[in-house]
């Protein structure tokens, strides 16, 4: 026998529910898609302003290491401490804007899903937020696209930022019929009928 629930309780959960104190009630963090830290939400809080990373970054010599061709849409990047785990925090910055800012690398893999920006050279910069404790900051960079994939041994400081270009190709799947094979069938098949 299934029992259906009660309406009083289901309007006691909805009532809990809907009467979370405001600085208890959890928000999306940007880049995230699920609550996941409880933050106060009240609007008296003042929030820092953020540090102006692209001025800095913009100052920076940019080392770049690795040109490729893809042709994927969105391309995974993960980093790894490269050595010794000394507190290294990056930013990662895709065509001049921050993408994912202050990331501490350890020996957790970190995941980035990037987009690319098709048909064009796409930059990824690793940013040195600090040096930790021993200079440079240094990881390991794996890049994910077009069913290959890349390794490389990052390594930024305050004077130069690791780079790598993306460049975007957008795949002709029709090269040989100079146009899409529908048309070309439907272009043959009316000449067959006329002889």
């Amino acid at each position: 026998m299934k029992t259906r629930p009660n309406i009083l309780s289901l309007l006691l959960c909805l009532i809990v529910i809907t009467n979370i104190p405001t600085h208890l009630q959890a928000q999306v963090i940007p880049g995230t898609s699920a609550p996941t830290t409880l933050r106060p939400s009240d609007s008296s809080v003042k929030k820092a302003p953020a540090p102006p990373i692209l001025d800095n970054y913009r100052n920076r010599e940019v080392d770049t290491q690795l040109v490729v061709e893809t042709i994927t849409d969105t391309v995974l990047v993960t980093l790894i401490d490269n050595g010794t785990i000394d507190g290294d925090t990056i930013s990662l910055i895709v065509n001049g804007k921050v993408a994912h800012g202050n990331v501490g690398i350890n020996a957790n893999l970190k995941h980035f899903w990037i987009g690319m920006v098709k048909g064009q050279r796409n930059q990824i910069i690793m940013y040195a937020e600090n040096l930790g404790k021993m200079p440079p900051n240094t990881a390991l960079m794996r890049i994910y696209h077009s069913g290959k994939t890349e390794w490389i041994y990052a390594s930024s400081d305050y004077n130069k930022s690791f780079g790598v270009i993306l460049e975007h190709r957008i795949l002709n799947l029709f090269p040989y019929f100079g146009s899409k094979p529908e048309e070309k069938v439907k272009t043959s098949t009316s000449a067959s009928l006329l002889n």
